[in-house]
């Protein structure tokens, strides 16, 4: 990827501020609110920039001097949550992303969750990382994600969005910038954190997931793996072009998840198939779209065992 102007000035700050942790505990330390990189936003009708932050969970005992890293983005269906917000309904609680990268933290992993820019914000997408012909514009205006979106947004007291307008697909879009340009800020600040530029793993929840695959199968940055839970590509067309071998993944879903989601699902193993990307699946029983990490899991190897440990089973074997 190519360095930036931007990812250059952010690579002096972070240099000079990696070694102090805002947390420093027996198995990691922990910088908060590091920033990555800048992205459009309007307030008030006027577009502005915004800046965009991450964590970073730094291990005690890394892997390797040249550690594997884990880029984790949390969920909200691209109007609600952060980094370390979570999500409790019906007695089922998630896990935050920082948390996440906690329990990778403490099996070796460098970890990061990262900010990236809401529909509140009504995002304005800069091209960065794709080309419009990368999009597939029914899915980023699918009606099941418009009419779910619009929930969320009268419970927070705003007004529902019509579905011919841009925000919600401009906001799926601009999600993606944002993690691929967390992922270049990354490749280019490797050696300061200490971290292997070619070990890069993707993963997240819900909204963060989608991010997470359409980052790397529709804008196919270099990645190893992608970890998706209740998400898969959408919005981006699978783009195996120039690709000899796309980086494998493993999909985890609620047992009694979204139904629209449980049916793209469905569709779309075949084009995963058809593109050469190896997919794991399993269930996550008696949960519906939200569970936590402890959450047993199930497979069509009929092996059961915690989420937190498929995940990292997972990240052992492919990177």
């Amino acid at each position: 990827m190519k360095k930036t102007l931007c990812n250059m000035a952010l690579a002096s700050v972070l240099i000079s501020n990696v070694a102090t942790a805002d947390i420093a505990v027996e198995h990691y330390r922990a910088q908060l609110d590091v920033p990555y990189t800048t992205g459009l936003v309007t307030i008030d009708g006027e577009i502005t920039e915004r800046d965009l932050v991450m964590d970073i969970i730094q291990p005690n005992t890394p892997k390797a001097d040249a550690n594997p890293v884990v880029v984790m983005t949390f969920g909200g269906n691209f109007i609600r949550g952060g980094r370390d917000d979570i999500y409790s309904v019906a007695g089922a609680q998630t896990t935050t992303m920082r948390d996440y990268c906690k329990q990778f933290a403490k099996v070796g992993y460098t970890c990061v969750a990262i900010d990236y820019r809401l529909s509140r914000e009504e995002p304005v997408p800069s091209n960065i990382g794709y080309t419009d012909e990368m999009l597939v514009e029914k899915d980023l205006r699918m009606k099941a994600l418009h009419d779910r979106h619009n929930m969320l947004r009268v419970n927070k007291g705003l007004e529902p969005l019509p579905h011919e307008s841009d925000i919600l697909r401009n906001s799926v879009i601009a999600a993606a910038e944002d993690l691929y340009q967390a992922v270049e800020y990354l490749q280019d600040n490797a050696e300061a954190l200490a971290i292997d530029p070619n070990r890069i793993a993707l993963g997240g929840f819900s909204a963060g997931a989608m991010t997470s695959f359409n980052v790397a199968y529709g804008m196919n940055a270099p990645v190893k793996a992608v970890m998706g839970n209740s998400g898969m590509v959408h919005g981006f067309a699978i783009n195996s072009q120039g690709n000899s071998s796309l980086p494998p993944a493993i999909i985890n879903m609620g047992q009694y998840d979204l139904d629209p989601l449980m049916e793209a699902l469905q569709h779309s193993l075949s084009k995963y198939s058809d593109a050469g990307i190896s997919i794991n699946t399993a269930w996550v029983p008696g949960f519906g779209h939200f569970y936590p990490s402890g959450a047993i899991t199930l497979s069509d190897e009929v092996k059961r065992e915690p989420l937190i440990e498929r995940m990292i089973n997972f990240l052992d074997t492919s990177l």
